[in-house]
């Protein structure tokens, strides 16, 4: 108790805590675009170097394009232009980080992949929860 009373008051003094005072979930952040795009970034290098076959490669960026096309479908009456930003951070932070496949192979099979799912999602094969 004496400890979080004490970074209570050393928070309030570095005025952090009253930036935070009334604000929930990602309301705090008015640049939480900015701070989820670099994360996607670190991680879509992160599995680009750690993804050494070429097979397992293409597999992984399908399973990618697969989940982009479902946030695709889902906001596809609103604001699409931060989701595409988003995926196109993680997809291109893969494609330079990936040593093993052809880029332009793995940028041709995000795009097919994309289309591929989102007509899928489009004509009701698959159902979004």
């Amino acid at each position: 108790m004496i400890f979080t009373n004490y970074f209570y008051i050393k928070a309030s003094k570095l005025a952090i805590l009253p930036m935070f005072k009334g604000k929930k979930g990602l309301e705090v952040f008015g640049f939480w675009v900015e701070i989820f795009f670099v994360i996607l970034i670190i991680t879509g290098a992160f599995v680009g170097f750690a993804i050494k076959n070429a097979a397992l490669s293409y597999v992984a960026i399908f399973i990618c394009s697969f989940i982009t096309a479902s946030i695709l479908y889902a906001k596809r009456h609103g604001g699409m232009g931060l989701y595409i930003f988003l995926t196109l951070g993680f997809a291109s932070s893969y494609i330079i980080a990936n040593r093993s496949a052809n880029p332009l192979m793995l940028f041709m099979v995000f795009i097919t992949g994309n289309y591929i799912n989102y007509s899928i999602f489009k004509n009701k094969l698959i159902k979004l929860l």
